[in-house]
């Protein structure tokens, strides 16, 4: 009997008192126990009789011994990856019908039918990859998953993939699978064939050196699946990519590759591939060797539409010679990305070809305005999102001035650069459909707002030099302005269009901040976090504003919010801070210390009159009775 099936309600309050490591939480799909990293077995991990999901990962787990989960009926989730378990009982799952998700991965289990599938009729997700078996064997006990949909299977030590040990898989319904194959010495041509109508296929080489039984599993993958993840490739003792040869009549409209190690001989091969490549190509994590020149052959058609190139570890690897055909490739994109790959320049033979680009994103490179758009007639025209960040780009008015013939352009971000504005700036001729633009992290100070378009939407101009906010009446469609991270000391209302809705004023230099400004914008959003403020008599109200608007979410609260003076209330939350009712009251006291001194003295000649005890008043009445005779 495992730990979980013996342990009752009440053994499980005192355990939970000395021994429990686990974190339990309850997040919207239900209770979760993490016992993860805990030493389970040797150390008990108590968990509810309703616990959704159970994470025993990271443990010392050897075997599942029969109903080692027996008190948990309503278990969704198991998590037993990297562990040593190499036998499972077969009615370790008899009592958790509704498993939908479990990771064995990362264990010792000698065969896939290891498992009691006859038990988990329920599952959705399983993850048996990295194990010990060194063939895929799926035998009459996997015919009950009939509800399974991811499945990830195969490790370094699977040597044998054939068409009669795996013809189960056409028979589940599957929608994605994840295939480990290292060093495959046998595979049947067509034994993956019986795959269809997936969403993603990804294939794990552990960077194996490619072999070509390699190319015979992509190949029958190709027909597979919509979308072909390569991870962890190692190509440099080939010249050939190992891509299927079919491309353009496959069924695969998204090729992804991630972790990839290339040398210049992939050249040889890759402008062909790109001529007749799926619709979309992403390619992350480069380790390249030497140098690339692309040089492309004719070709009659192109399919591709979207590339996204990141992170390669040599700036000096891509090299691109402008040539009618690669120029012809360049008109086919309306998505291009190149972030973090070295590049420094960006040549107008190319730049004045892409006129069918729609999104451009070379963040994170070490482009100037002379390496991108000096010089260029009118490059990329048909842009509607032109990202630049993290850069080293200088002048706000040249990147104005040079986008302003991208008449469709909406979104321009350029944060972390070191944008200034140039002294001799008169006017910035912005493109008229201009409506977000992202200036964060630069070296912009006040005047910066009276040379931007009034036709944003989004204006982010956090963390410059600005100390001043003006100039923004004009903005009619302002509906988000972030000015997080600045030097502001003070923010009216009036000088900000009354359109905004969304408000971000955290880490500046405020120290009175009023509930008004933020009432008359009707603002759904806002974060004046990390101010130093100065709490007085009105900080109450400020404080009900912000705990109780149903309308306005302000972020941060109450935590963010906190005095910096006066000395007495330094460092309370405003929902905490509360000067003494004299301070915040002084008409008032006022009127209370004049009413306590007169109030007394009047009752007390009130008292003396109805006496009779005021001599003077009765003296000078009989005198002016004997006038009167």
């Amino acid at each position: 009997m495992g730990y979980l099936s013996v342990l009752g309600p009440a053994l499980a309050l005192v355990l939970s008192v000395g021994l429990l490591k686990g974190v339990m939480s309850f997040p919207d799909d239900g209770l979760t126990v993490n016992c993860s990293s805990t030493g389970y077995p040797a150390v008990p991990c108590p968990a509810p009789a309703d616990t959704e999901t159970l994470d025993l990962s990271f443990n010392n787990m050897e075997k599942l011994p029969a109903a080692s989960f027996s008190s948990l009926h309503r278990l969704k989730r198991l998590l037993l990856q990297f562990n040593q378990i190499s036998s499972v009982d077969p009615s370790a799952f008899q009592h958790n019908p509704v498993l939908e998700y479990l990771d064995i991965s990362h264990n010792r289990l000698p065969q896939i039918s290891a498992l009691p599938f006859a038990s988990l009729p329920a599952l959705t997700y399983l993850d048996i990859s990295d194990n010990a078996y060194e063939e895929i064997v799926l035998e009459d006990s996997f015919d009950p998953l009939g509800n399974l949909r991811t499945f990830r299977l195969g490790s370094s030590s699977t040597i044998s993939i054939r068409k009669d040990r795996v013809k189960r898989l056409g028979e589940l319904r599957l929608k994605e699978i994840h295939l480990v194959a290292h060093d495959i010495a046998e595979y049947e041509q067509g034994s993956l064939m019986v795959l269809k109508n997936l969403d993603m296929v990804s294939v794990d080489t552990q960077y194996a050196q490619i072999s070509d039984k390699h190319f015979l599993l992509l190949e029958d993958l190709s027909g597979s699946t919509k979308a072909l993840t390569i991870l962890k490739v190692d190509i440099r003792s080939t010249e050939t990519i190992p891509f299927p040869h079919h491309l353009q009549t496959s069924s695969i409209s998204k090729l992804i590759v991630r972790d990839i190690f290339v040398n210049g001989s992939i050249c040889k091969t890759l402008p062909s591939y790109l001529a007749a490549s799926p619709e979309e190509i992403i390619v992350e994590n480069v380790h390249a060797e030497g140098e690339c020149y692309l040089i492309l052959g004719s070709f009659d058609r192109c399919r591709l539409r979207k590339l996204f190139v990141k992170d390669i570890d040599n700036k000096d690897f891509l090299r691109f010679i402008p040539q009618p055909t690669l120029l012809k490739l360049m008109e086919c994109f309306l998505e291009l990305s190149a972030i973090h790959i070295g590049e420094t320049f960006f040549p107008c033979e190319m730049a004045d070809f892409l006129v069918n680009l729609k999104a451009l994103n070379v963040s994170v490179n070490e482009l100037t305005e002379w390496r991108l758009l000096s010089r260029c007639l009118k490059p990329f025209p048909a842009l509607q999102s032109f990202a630049i960040d993290h850069n080293i780009f200088e002048h706000l008015g040249f990147l104005g001035n040079a986008t302003a013939h991208m008449e469709n352009l909406v979104n321009f971000t350029a944060s972390y650069n070191r944008i200034h504005l140039e002294p001799q700036v008169v006017a910035i001729n912005w493109t008229k459909s201009l409506r977000r633009l992202n200036l964060r992290n630069n070296q912009l100070m006040d005047e910066v707002f009276q040379f931007l378009p009034q036709t944003l939407e989004m204006l982010d101009v956090s963390y410059n030099d600005i100390h001043v906010v003006c100039n923004l009446q004009g903005m009619s469609r302002l509906q988000e302005l972030l000015l997080s991270g600045n030097k502001i000391m003070a923010l009216s209302s009036v000088l900000l269009p009354s359109s905004v809705r969304l408000l971000h004023v955290d880490r500046n230099n405020m120290s009175t901040i009023s509930e008004a400004t933020f009432l008359s914008l009707g603002l759904t959003e806002l974060d004046f976090s990390g101010n130093p403020l100065h709490c007085d008599c009105d900080t109450p109200q400020l404080a009900r504003f912000c705990s109780g608007s149903t309308q306005t979410k302000v972020l941060h609260w109450p935590s963010g919010y906190r005095c910096q003076s006066p000395d007495s209330l330094r460092n309370q939350t405003l929902q905490q801070a509360s000067l003494p009712w004299p301070m915040c009251h002084t008409a008032a006291l006022a009127v209370i210390i004049v009413s306590c001194i007169c109030l007394p003295l009047l009752c007390c000649l009130l008292f003396k009159k109805l006496r009779g005890q005021i001599p003077n008043l009765s003296s000078n009445a009989s005198y002016g009775a004997v006038e009167l005779q």
